[in-house]
C-alpha cells in the first residue's frame, strides 16, 4: 500500500510539474482596453426551472427585464457531480478524455498568458483543480465554509469581486453554491416566496418524494435568488461603463422525482435529462456590443444550436479576441459553432456515456420504460470502457420493445469488461458493468444511509461530507 501511495503521488507531482510549464502559445494583447470577463459556474440548476426559460412560476422576475441577456435553450453539462462537471468547463477537457484537466492549464492560464490579471472566487470548498487555478491568480478568495452553514450567500461575491476590479485587461470565474441541497440555506427569508418548505433544521433521512412539494418549492426559491445574484453582478459591472461579458453555466442539473424511477437530487448513475440539461446564460455590456457587433450577432444567432459546456472554455476566448487556441466551431461567438447531435457524459459513477440529443427531447428520461416508442431508427449504444462509439440502425418499429433492444444490444456489441444487460429490462440504452448493490444516486445513499440510523451528530456530519459533492 505504501508502494501505491508513493507512486500515486509521485504521478501527481508529475502532472503539477507538467501543467506548471505548459503554453498555450497565446501572445499578449497589446491593446490598451480595459475589458473584463466573468465566468459565472452555478450548483445544481436545471434549465426548466427557470422563468426566463419559460417555466411557469416567474422565478427570474429581474433577469427576465434585464437588458443585453441572452438565454440558450439547449446546452448539457458533462458530468452530474460538481467534481467532475467543474474542471469540464475550467480547461479544455472532456467527458471522453478527463485527463486533459490535469496536463494543461484552464481557462485562466490562457487569459493570463494573453496579458489577463485572472481572479478566482469561490463559496465551496476548492475541488484540487481550483486550488491549483487559485493558486496561479493575480486574485484569489475562498470562503471555505461547509456546505451547511447559515448566511453563506452568493451575493457575498459581488462585494469581493468589486475589491478586485481594477483598470485594466481582467478575467474571473466566480464559483457560487446556487442550488446545492440544504436548498433552504442558499437564500436569505425574503426569497422564500414559495411556501411550505421544510425549514433549515430537517435532516437529510428527509429527502423523500413524500416531501416533493416542499423540496421543490424551497428549490425555487434558490432559483429567485440566483435571479437576484445575477441581477447584482450585473448591475454592478453594467456601472463600470466598460466592455464586460458574463457568462453564466449550471454545472450540472437536478433530479426532483421527476419520473418513474424515482431520482432525486444528482450523481444519478442512470443518465436522467435533467441532472444535463443546463441553463447558460450570456450578458454583454453596450460597450462590448459597440466594439464587436459582429460577435454579439453571432451569440444571439446561436441560442437554439445543441451544445455541450465544453463551450465555455473555447467561447470565452474568442469573446474576448484570443484566437490562437479557440475552435471557433466550439464558440458562442462565432458563425461556425457547430450543433452536437450526441455528446459524452459521465453519471454518477464516473462511467461514460454516448449520448444522442435526440433522446434528451424523445422524453422525460433518457432511458426509456417498457414498451417505449422508439422516435428514430437509429439509436446511439456505446460502450463506456473503449474510446469510440458504435452506431447502429435499428429496424423502425412503433413498438420496439425494451427486451428486444436487450437481445439486440447482447448480440451486436461484444466487450471485454463483464457487462450484464439481462438485468437491465426497463430499456437502459447504455451498457455498463454490473450494477452495486445500492442503486439511485450518490446522494440518495446517502439520505438512505442517514435514515438507517436515529437522528444523531454523526449521521448529520457524515452527511454533511459527503453530500458536499
Amino acid at each position: 500500500e505504501l508502494a501505491d501511495i508513493a507512486i500515486e503521488y509521485n504521478y501527481q507531482q508529475k502532472l503539477s510539474e507538467q501543467v506548471s510549464s505548459f503554453s498555450f502559445g497565446i501572445r499578449p494583447q497589446t491593446n490598451d482596453s480595459s475589458a473584463l470577463y466573468i465566468l459565472v459556474i452555478g450548483e445544481a440548476v436545471r434549465y426548466d426551472h427557470l422563468g426566463i426559460n419559460g417555466y411557469e412560476r416567474n422565478t427570474t422576475p429581474l433577469l427576465s427585464n434585464q437588458k443585453n441577456l441572452v438565454s440558450y435553450d439547449s446546452v448539457f453539462a458533462q458530468a452530474n457531480l460538481t467534481s467532475r462537471s467543474v474542471p469540464l468547463i475550467l480547461t479544455r477537457a472532456t467527458a471522453e478524455d478527463i485527463d486533459v484537466a490535469y496536463k494543461e492549464k484552464s481557462i485562466s492560464g490562457a487569459f493570463k498568458e494573453a496579458g489577463y490579471l485572472s481572479g478566482y472566487i469561490t463559496k465551496q470548498l476548492p475541488l484540487s483543480i481550483e486550488t491549483r487555478i487559485m493558486n496561479s491568480s493575480d486574485y484569489a478568495f475562498s470562503y471555505s465554509k461547509a456546505i451547511d452553514v447559515d448566511g453563506n450567500y452568493d451575493e457575498d461575491m459581488v462585494g469581493k469581486l468589486s475589491e478586485y476590479v481594477a483598470d485594466t485587461l481582467q478575467y474571473f470565474t466566480l464559483h457560487m453554491l446556487g442550488n446545492h441541497f440544504r436548498y433552504e440555506q442558499r437564500y436569505p427569508a425574503d426569497f422564500e416566496v414559495f411556501t411550505p418548505v421544510m425549514g433549515k433544521s430537517f435532516s437529510y433521512a428527509s429527502i423523500s418524494e413524500a416531501n416533493k412539494d416542499k423540496l421543490v418549492n424551497a428549490y425555487d426559491n434558490c432559483v429567485l435568488y440566483l435571479d437576484h445574484f445575477m441581477n447584482e453582478l450585473i448591475s454592478y459591472v453594467d456601472g463600470l461603463n466598460r466592455s464586460v461579458v458574463v457568462v453564466y453555466v449550471s454545472d450540472h442539473g437536478e433530479s426532483l422525482w421527476d419520473d418513474e424511477r424515482k431520482l432525486s437530487l444528482h450523481g444519478s448513475y442512470d443518465v436522467a435529462k435533467y441532472e444535463y440539461h443546463v441553463p447558460m446564460l450570456v450578458w454583454y455590456s453596450d460597450e462590448y456590443a459597440s466594439e464587436n457587433p459582429q460577435k454579439v450577432s453571432n451569440i444571439k444567432a446561436n441560442t437554439s444550436k445543441p451544445i455541450s459546456s465544453d463551450v465555455v472554455f473555447y467561447s470565452m476566448l474568442d469573446m474576448a479576441g484570443i484566437k490562437e487556441v479557440v475552435d471557433s466551431t466550439k464558440s458562442i461567438s462565432s458563425e461556425y459553432l457547430q450543433p452536437i447531435d450526441s455528446l459524452w457524459v459521465l453519471d454518477g459513477e464516473g462511467a461514460k456515456n454516448h449520448v444522442s440529443v435526440r433522446n434528451f427531447y424523445a422524453k422525460n428520461t433518457i432511458k426509456p420504460s417498457t414498451d417505449f416508442s422508439l422516435p428514430e431508427s437509429r439509436i446511439e449504444v456505446s460502450n463506456p470502457s473503449k474510446n469510440f462509439s458504435s452506431t447502429s440502425s435499428l429496424p423502425k418499429s412503433d413498438n420496439f420493445s425494451s427486451s428486444g433492444f436487450s437481445n439486440y444490444k447482447a448480440n451486436n456489441f461484444s466487450t471485454s469488461k463483464n457487462y450484464d444487460y439481462s438485468s437491465h429490462s426497463n430499456g437502459d440504452l447504455f451498457p455498463r458493468e454490473k450494477e452495486p448493490a445500492y442503486k439511485g444516486n450518490f446522494h440518495s445513499l446517502v439520505s438512505s444511509v442517514a435514515a438507517s440510523f436515529q437522528e444523531s451528530t454523526s449521521t448529520n456530519e457524515i452527511s454533511k461530507m459527503a453530500i458536499q459533492r
